[in-house]
């Protein structure tokens, strides 16, 4: 290979790292907030499989109170799932379009 071929060959790696490194450094707050998206949603599962089966528990034992109280955290874990999250995830989107735009 000529020294010129060479010279380009490594300017065209500079570039592809930088080019690389600026895409990383963009895209950092959207990956940390689908992370964050899947471990609270992972959370909220087992809290609310845990929920229904106290739930069914009090349900089989005819407790009234304890079924209460437990249909109140599940009514509020599924509305956290519901609302929270995908707000969260939407948040991470709009950053991830943001960061794309101004790169």
């Amino acid at each position: 290979m000529k020294k010129k071929e060479k010279k380009i060959l490594n300017e065209n790696r500079m570039l592809k790292k930088r080019v690389i490194g600026e895409c990383a450094w963009a895209m950092r707050f959207p990956v940390f907030f689908e992370a964050l998206v899947t471990v609270i949603t992972a959370i909220f599962g087992v809290l609310i499989s845990d929920t229904l089966g106290q739930f069914a528990d009090a349900a089989f034992e005819l407790n009234l109170d304890m079924g209460i109280e437990n249909a109140a955290i599940l009514g509020g874990c599924l509305l956290l799932v519901v609302v929270v999250v995908p707000l969260v995830g939407m948040f991470s989107d709009f950053l991830m379009l943001k960061e794309a735009l101004s790169h």
